[in-house]
């Protein structure tokens, strides 16, 4: 990814120079950039809470637990994402860099969320009032750290 936002930022350089074939903008692919997530693959990736969290049972009673997801894995999504169709991202370079580039170390741990202007957790770094947040249970990237 860093690569990627390293040539569309160079592309975007050009431009604003004049020294580019386009003055505006220009298609920008991303190749794997649809289709299959590695957590969807490998169960054994996000495959839990970090620390115990309130789990809701079935029979109404609350437990305080490890709570560990009940995904399924989809191996299909692997061939899926080698199509143009499901893993290939039509962008324009601009888009690409507004919402689309997040710079990383690390694609687990070592994410840079405020490299983009299209990311929840930097947003929500900077809300300083209240706020309620329902994840309503069943959503894949609730982490529930």
């Amino acid at each position: 990814m860093n690569k990627l936002i390293d040539d569309a930022s160079r592309k975007v350089a050009l431009m604003n120079e004049g020294k580019y074939h386009y003055p505006d903008d220009d298609v920008f692919l991303v190749v794997g950039g649809g289709g299959a997530r590695l957590m969807e693959l490998d169960l054994s990736i996000h495959q839990s809470t970090v620390k115990p969290q309130k789990l809701l049972k079935n029979d109404g009673t609350i437990a305080t637990e490890i709570v560990n997801s009940v995904r399924r894995a989809n191996p299909s999504l692997a061939k899926r994402s080698a199509t143009f169709e499901n893993g290939v991202r039509l962008l324009t370079v601009r888009a690409f860099l507004s919402a689309n580039a997040t710079r990383a170390t690390d694609s687990m741990d070592g994410i840079d969320d405020c490299s983009t202007n299209n990311s929840t957790p930097c947003a929500l770094s900077r809300i300083s009032v209240p706020v309620l947040i329902a994840a309503m249970g069943g959503a894949l990237f609730y982490p529930g750290q």
